[in-house]
């Protein structure tokens, strides 16, 4: 053997001695189990993409820095310790050694090596330095989206209505692209604070892809992480993070809202792009004090509602053209009585105002024109404005979910069932996890004469919302139109616990059913004052029979300007009261 291959084998031999290929191929192992798991930490802590980088560049940096401190030191039951030279008596036998034993540790630190290359070549192909980047293309799968709320990363959650807020403002945002289906924040917001895989997200919400991300702020600088995932298997399709100044609040949104939509292959004519996220005020404390109340409001409470009523006046008072705020003040002053707040005849005026505020203001504003058509019919029954409303609404944003499901209720109660049930359909296709979209579809499926369907979507709708009192109700009084008297039982149970009821109503009302001869207690138990409502009541007293009290419930009902009035237009328990000149003038006053 010649003096160069033989010094070669003797060098691999004093690198065997000296542990160099154990430390390799230990190093390469665990290296890339370490940027294996920052592929999955990174996003998931809503880190900067750089940090995978940065650790794939350190791994790479720190190899020939581990080799040489392993080819000068050992690890001994004394500790560290120089690493005395080798005799050549000792490389000798190293070298005569038979291959199957020489050629193990050489293959383990070839493969240590290789793994790290992999490692360092997998966490730099997936990044670009925290820049905006489409990572696969998208697909026709990808034409539906779900906004998840962003993470609050402040650590003590005082944050959380800013982070969520600007969830909404994307949310918002995405819903004027046209062709792209973007799920409701009701439905996409149920998934808060859940650790649900992005799969399950994507089957219950019937989309192809979700948008994640989080949020935090040091001083006066905004730090938004974003990424896109493709929801059957979490790939993720785009990420990027931003920081900005926290008054450029509504330019980043548009570039995050216009980098979403181009990394799902949609493309948008220049004047569309930049007009994504409407920015409706240039006061950042104002923008605050309505995120606050929108967070608030969200929360479906009395204190809730209360509060964010407040946060929305003194938005109000920073920014007084502000018309997204007298939209939403238009909604919370109407939703208030339904959490027990003041009679809505006490709010009305003030609804009102605000409702045709948001309009002067925000013309082309879906949710102004949606909260205005809200007020015309269930208050003011204003049939013909609030139908142009609504469909004013619904041409401005045709994935503003509340749009179609007040317009399928306005078309319910003008027994439009065909027309209807396609807007509560759209509306349950927008968001499938709001108790109301399929309380409303029941009322309509009733309607086309679908009563298994029916029953079946408002099961549905206490499912996703156990004390929900008035899907507890329809359910009672479907249950005993059809003669199921013991799962009317069952359900009258659960309303009477739910509005604080007096239960025993609701038996002497299935007794009566049962037994006509019943029907005088029946009557004097629903007329009691204790009952929950006029107008839940006038539905049971219908049932029975009743005429004369059922209208006298009917018209006390009108008195308290209940929103439930039209639908006596529709429900099949008043069609015995149909022509009577008393129940006709009150359709006649609901300009029904």
């Amino acid at each position: 053997m010649t003096d160069g291959p033989r010094r070669y084998q003797v060098f691999l031999a004093d690198l065997k001695r000296r542990h160099v290929f154990k430390v390799a191929a230990l190093y390469g192992a665990v290296a890339f189990a370490v940027m294996q798991a920052a592929e999955f930490l990174v996003p998931a802590l809503y880190l900067p993409e750089s940090v995978a980088t940065a650790i794939a560049v350190i791994a790479i940096l720190g190899f020939p820095i581990a080799m040489v401190l392993a080819w000068i030191f050992d690890v001994t039951r004394q500790g560290v310790v120089r690493t005395n030279p080798a005799s050549p008596v000792e490389l000798e036998a190293i070298v005569a050694e038979p291959p199957g034993r020489r050629w193990p540790a050489g293959v383990l630190a070839l493969v240590g090596i290789l793994m790290l290359v992999a490692g360092v070549w997998w966490s730099v192909e997936i990044d670009d330095a925290s820049t905006p980047q489409v990572i696969n293309a998208a697909s026709p799968a990808t034409g539906s989206i779900a906004v998840l709320p962003f993470v609050d990363m402040s650590g003590d959650g005082q944050n959380e209505y800013f982070s969520e807020g600007i969830s909404r403002q994307l949310l918002s945002a995405l819903t004027r692209v046209p062709g792209l289906k973007v799920v409701a924040p009701t439905s996409a917001f149920a998934f808060r604070g859940l650790a649900t895989e992005v799969r399950t997200i994507g089957e219950r919400l019937d989309v192809a892809t979700v948008l994640e991300g989080s949020c935090d702020w040091s001083g006066d600088r905004l730090r938004i992480a974003v990424r896109l995932v493709r929801a059957i298997d979490g790939t993720r399709l785009w990420s990027a993070t931003y920081e900005r100044p926290r008054e450029e609040i509504f330019g980043v949104l548009n570039e995050i809202a216009a980098a979403v939509v181009g990394a799902l292959g949609i493309t948008l004519h220049d004047g569309a792009v930049a007009n994504l996220v409407l920015s409706s005020t240039a006061d950042t404390a104002a923008y605050d004090d309505y995120l606050r109340g929108q967070y608030l409001a969200g929360q479906h409470t009395l204190a809730g509602f209360d509060s964010a009523i407040s946060y929305y006046n003194r938005a109000l008072l920073l920014d007084p053209d502000f018309a997204a705020v007298y939209a939403a003040l238009a909604e919370a002053y109407m939703l208030l009585p339904d959490y027990g707040g003041p009679p809505m005849v006490e709010l009305l005026p003030y609804a009102r105002a605000a409702a045709q505020r948001a309009i002067a203001l925000g013309p082309s504003l879906a949710e102004a024109h949606a909260a205005s058509a809200h007020l015309k019919w269930m208050h003011e029954w204003d049939r013909e404005g609030a139908e142009r409303d609504l469909l004013k609404a619904i041409e401005l944003n045709p994935n503003y979910a509340n749009a179609h499901y007040w317009y399928a209720q306005f078309l319910g109660t003008l027994r439009r069932w065909q027309e209807g049930l396609a807007e509560a359909d759209r509306a349950v296709a927008l968001d499938p996890l709001s108790p109301g979209t399929h309380l409303t579809r029941g009322l309509l499926l009733m309607g086309n004469g679908r009563s298994a369907d029916a029953k079946a979507a408002f099961q549905r709708a206490l499912e996703l919302e156990p004390d929900m009192y008035s899907a507890a109700y329809l359910l009672a009084s479907f249950c005993a139109m059809e003669g199921d008297y013991e799962g009317a039982a069952t359900m009258f149970e659960r309303f009477a616990q739910l509005t604080d009821s007096d239960p025993a109503v609701f038996h002497t009302y299935l007794a009566a059913l049962r037994d006509p001869s019943q029907r005088p207690a029946a009557v004097e138990a629903l007329q009691a004052r204790g009952f929950y409502g006029a107008m839940q009541g006038s539905v049971l007293l219908a049932h029975l029979g009743e005429t004369e009290a059922a209208l006298a419930a009917l018209e006390r009902a009108a008195q308290e300007r209940s929103p439930y009035l039209p639908w006596a237009n529709a429900l099949p328990q008043f069609d015995t009261l149909r022509s009577d000149p008393r129940f006709q003038a009150i359709l006649a006053w609901l300009n029904l």
